[in-house]
């Protein structure tokens, strides 16, 4: 994947087989939406040891990573990702359109994007 180099919004989803197709943040099979501002490469390192390693009480790392490794004990199978490149300020803000837009079509958030959404309420 050429731009594991870059800062945008990223996909994660769960697919029994290849997905195919252009990946979209409405798809059932999304379980999180995310954003880096560093590289792809860091942040999905981050999330495959927080979801694959590290385990759920460790505080540094992925916290997607971390409920991830609640729900799965550790076993990353059939987990696909999906990236667009943006700017720094873009990615923050494409994340929430596409978090509000998977949220609107199936009535909540990703499955392990509740965090963010429980957080963002509370500074309310």
């Amino acid at each position: 994947m050429p731009c594991v180099d870059q800062p945008g919004v990223y996909l994660l989803a769960h697919f029994s087989k290849r997905p195919t197709g252009t990946a979209r943040a409405t798809l059932k099979e999304i379980i999180y939406i995310g954003k880096t501002s560093r590289t792809f490469r860091k942040r999905w390192n981050e999330f495959n040891r927080s979801a694959s390693h590290i385990g759920p009480e460790e505080r540094r790392g992925h916290s997607a990573g971390r409920r991830y490794w609640r729900v799965h004990c550790g076993k990353i199978q059939n987990l696909w990702v999906a990236a667009c490149v943006t700017s720094k300020h873009e990615a923050a803000v494409l994340e929430k359109e596409l978090i509000s837009a998977f949220a609107s079509q199936w009535g909540r958030p990703p499955e392990f994007n509740w965090f963010r959404k429980s957080a963002e309420k509370s500074r309310a």
